[in-house]
């Protein structure tokens, strides 16, 4: 009877020792099927081996592995770029995406910021709080502009504007009430304009003495000339000179045919 009771002990503790190690098991199983890559979560484009519960754990060549974050749980995605807040990075091993600095809305790579988040303001591919000497912060670019001169309303530094405040006109990186010498205002692109001069061709010869068309008679005629434009002037230019000219003459005395 004791032997009976031993025995049976010993079955017990063995099933029980048997129960604890089917968890791990399992965990084995799943493991395997998921280096495999035959769970459905490798269904998803891009992914080379997956887990039901962790996505993609590996991509295909020149996809980019990213983590998307799900409540408490990350979840493995492949992608041809990384999204917004992130930069890419290549290896031999895997390509992965990596989230830039925390002042960065996305950037280039973990040195280089391309936009700022809010309350930071680009310059030199930094984000900072406030902007270098000699600029000022813009709030829809978040970026560090020159400080323009009074004139300016955008520019390149301090020195060379881009645009002048209404009613000035641009002219070389200046702003100008008055245009310079050889210049002229256009209201249309708000700029100095070179002024632009007439300028005529050559005069033709003399046409034969005639009156009222006719070149017979002994009567009193005249000559005519003429010469072409060749540059038609700007508003503020030098205007044309004539370009006809007409002279008295003498008729050839000789008899008019029909008479």
């Amino acid at each position: 009877m004791q032997l009976q009771l031993i025995s049976f002990v010993l079955i017990i503790w063995n099933c029980m020792d048997y129960s604890g190690c089917q968890p791990h098991s399992s965990s084995r199983h799943r493991q395997h099927k998921a280096m495999a890559g035959g769970s459905s979560g490798c269904q998803q484009s891009g992914c080379l081996t997956c887990s039901d519960y962790n996505g993609c754990l590996s991509c295909k060549p020149r996809l980019f592995m990213h983590l998307e974050r799900i409540g408490m749980k990350q979840i493995g995605v492949c992608m041809t770029s990384c999204p917004p807040g992130f930069y890419g990075t290549r290896s031999p091993e895997r390509n992965t995406c990596t989230k830039c600095r925390s002042e960065c809305d996305s950037c280039f790579n973990k040195n280089f910021c391309t936009r700022c988040r809010a309350g930071f303001y680009l310059h030199l591919g930094k984000c900072l709080d406030s902007c270098p000497v000699g600029m000022v912060h813009s709030d829809a670019q978040r970026e560090c502009v020159p400080r323009c001169s009074a004139e300016c309303e955008s520019c390149v530094n301090s020195d060379t504007c881009t645009r002048c405040r209404p009613g000035l006109y641009q002219l070389n990186g200046r702003c100008h009430h008055i245009c310079p010498d050889d210049y002229e205002p256009n209201d249309k692109l708000m700029e100095c304009t070179p002024q632009v001069h007439c300028e005529v061709g050559e005069w033709s010869e003399w046409s034969p003495c005639s009156r009222s068309g006719r070149t017979c008679g002994f009567r009193r005629g005249q000559e005519t000339r003429t010469r072409q434009v060749q540059q038609y002037p700007s508003p503020f230019g030098n205007p044309c000179p004539d370009i006809s000219e007409v002279k008295e003459c003498l008729v050839k005395k000789k008899r008019c045919q029909g008479k």
